[in-house]
């Protein structure tokens, strides 16, 4: 099953390499706490991500409305070497569950 938030992974990822023009990417995924998993890609283009209006038979313009659908949080970090666009969504239940049992104290 496909949910939004797969969509919104998938988006980042995809918007970097259609709209960067890098030919390397750095993807990185954290657990900054228990019930959050942060995705960031990294890429050398300094232009920020534009959001667009996509009409009903175009087959682009929906990334960021994905991203910041599925997303708690989301933005752009500029840098003098390009970018990193960020997005920090709701941990799986599993993820969540995990996290928990490994924090109990012994």
């Amino acid at each position: 099953m496909v949910t939004s938030e797969t969509n919104g992974r998938s988006s980042l990822i995809t918007n970097a390499i259609l709209h960067s023009g890098c030919r390397l990417l750095r993807v990185t995924v954290e657990r900054p706490g228990p019930r959050l998993v942060r995705i960031s890609v990294e890429d050398t283009s300094r232009s920020k991500p534009v959001r667009r209006k996509a009409e009903p038979g175009d087959e682009q313009g929906r990334g960021l409305l994905l991203v910041s659908a599925s997303a708690v949080n989301w933005g752009v970090e500029l840098r003098d070497s390009g970018k990193t666009v960020f997005a920090e969504m709701a941990a799986p239940d599993s993820l969540a569950r995990t996290a928990a049992v490994q924090q109990r104290p012994s």
